[in-house]
């Protein structure tokens, strides 16, 4: 196999299509201050097979540097063979600057198939050392009623959630909605310990590439009660890459209202999946957060890091 470092151009050019949003230059190059320098990289023999994209940091190239997963692009499916081929290829390259490799894979769901074939590849690499985190997902159904009727736990939470009389709203990725999302998730996560890894400057910027939607529930009096903020990761995916509640107002089930909204909004617009992302850090659940993902009927999958000590 062949490996070679390309500019974000050629790049960009080799691929019809990425598998994910994160995979792609724009995100990366958004991005790029995150980490030293950004290593475009394409693996051929006969042919293109598969890119990288991959940051540099004192100690690493990481797939992705700054991003929920990243992983490889492939031209087309490929059989085991070539994977593990491959991935050598892509850690005898990063050996060669004496620098350790680390990839998170997409979870599971994305492409059971070809993930599974990058995880048995990544994990016979020498030292592979695997952290599995547990994310959560949802097939989207009718925009009526887009929650799986099988989960009575959410039909009672979201009976109650209902009848109270929030107000649900919509907006752009505009700099002022952003914000006020933005406080609302800081506040939550503040008083909940949880941190937010990104800054106001980074979700600004972000949103307005990825397109994003904002969601607010606000009380009669005019109280935001929860917001979100959601990417599109897929043409036919969302996922709320932050949200959260007024913490005072929590025992009025509001997330799993908001939840209930934001699911019938992209199921309307014929999205496809839900994704809310991991229940775990690090490898290690968060057993209340997996709850409130469970009890609302979303579908645990696994997704995998991978880091290969130089």
């Amino acid at each position: 196999m062949d490996i070679r470092r390309v500019t974000p151009g050629e790049y960009s050019r080799a691929f019809a299509e990425y598998p994910h949003v994160f995979n792609t230059v724009a995100f990366s190059e958004l991005n790029a201050w995150k980490c030293w320098q950004i290593h475009y990289l394409l693996i051929s023999d006969t042919r293109l097979r598969a890119g990288f994209i991959l940051g540099e940091t004192d100690t690493a190239l990481s797939s992705p540097f700054s991003a929920p997963f990243g992983g490889p692009t492939f031209t087309r499916h490929q059989h085991l063979t070539t994977i593990c081929a491959i991935f050598r290829t892509l850690n005898d390259y990063a050996h060669s600057l004496s620098k350790d490799l680390r990839i998170t894979l997409p979870p599971m769901w994305h492409n059971p198939g070809t993930l599974s074939q990058c995880v048995s590849a990544l994990s016979i690499l020498p030292g592979a050392a695997p952290v599995i985190d547990v994310c959560y997902h949802m097939p989207l159904g009718d925009s009526a009623d887009p929650l799986p009727h099988s989960v009575a736990r959410a039909r009672g939470a979201l009976r109650q959630a209902l009848a109270r009389q929030f107000t649900f709203t919509v907006g752009d990725a505009s700099p002022h909605l952003v914000q006020r999302a933005y406080d609302i998730v800081k506040d939550n996560h503040t008083q909940r310990g949880y941190p937010v890894r990104m800054t106001p400057d980074d979700m600004l910027r972000t949103a307005a590439m990825m397109n994003a939607d904002t969601f607010f529930l606000t009380t009669p009096d005019g109280t935001d009660a929860a917001a979100a903020i959601v990417f599109t990761t897929l043409p036919s995916v969302a996922q709320p890459i932050l949200w959260g509640d007024n913490v005072s107002l929590h025992d009025h089930r509001t997330m799993h209202r908001l939840c209930f909204e934001i699911a019938r909004f992209y199921a309307a617009r014929r999205y496809s999946v839900l994704d809310l992302g991991p229940a775990s850090l690090h490898g290690i659940p968060d057993l209340g957060l997996a709850f409130f993902k469970e009890s609302l009927g979303f579908t645990p999958s696994l997704r995998y890091t991978f880091h290969i000590p130089r």
